[in-house]
């Protein structure tokens, strides 16, 4: 028979891919169809369940609001010329991830992309993606539990040319991605707390 979908249904219900129900339930609650069916990225590891920090450890192995020395940490300052009391100075890993302070807490990680080609990125799963929908499809997989939501240039007030997507976490902190006029990834962040 031809279903909805375009795909025929199989006459033999025993050489269905997924087992199919013999009979149906009587005087029983159904149980609501979870949004996400298929595994996440990173199934087969271990998958920390809260999603900000799902999202923190991706970008580092040093955790949000924690208060630690960055050059004990092994980081270097990205800006020799960097004054910290002027304004946040980024501290980069091994990784090309910078991680800004406020008052000696970790607030902020980012890592530029742009000139990265063809590099995996581990930031929020992005991997070799660099176009959006395939850098959407990527975090949709890693964070189901976001609604990420974009601006177009003219409304992203991020510079000429560059457009955002963001999600924001129930904590208060958010995920921000820049792309340029050819919807390619430039930047992607978070954010744990504002910072003055």
């Amino acid at each position: 028979m031809m279903l909805a979908s375009g795909c025929t249904e199989s006459a033999d219900r025993n050489s269905a891919p997924f087992p199919l129900p013999t009979s149906k339930p009587t005087n029983s609650v159904s149980n609501p169809t979870p949004r996400r069916t298929r595994p996440l990225a990173s199934e087969g590891r271990d998958v920390i369940a809260e999603p900000f920090t799902r999202a923190d450890r991706s970008f580092s192995k040093y955790p949000f609001n924690s208060t630690f020395d960055p050059v004990e940490a092994g980081l270097k300052l990205a800006r020799p010329q960097c004054i910290e009391e002027e304004f946040a100075c980024e501290w980069t890993d091994d990784h090309a991830v910078a991680h800004i302070f406020d008052n000696n807490q970790l607030a902020i990680k980012l890592m530029l992309v742009a000139g990265r080609d063809g590099e995996y990125v581990p930031a929020l799963a992005i991997g070799k993606a660099r176009k959006r929908r395939d850098v959407l499809r990527k975090i949709d997989a890693f964070l189901p539990e976001l609604n990420v939501t974009c601006l177009m240039p003219e409304e992203s007030g991020e510079g000429p040319g560059l457009s955002s997507c963001g999600a924001s976490f129930k904590n208060g902190g958010w995920i921000k991605l820049l792309f340029d006029n050819e919807d390619r990834l430039v930047l992607v962040r978070i954010d744990a707390f504002q910072i003055n």
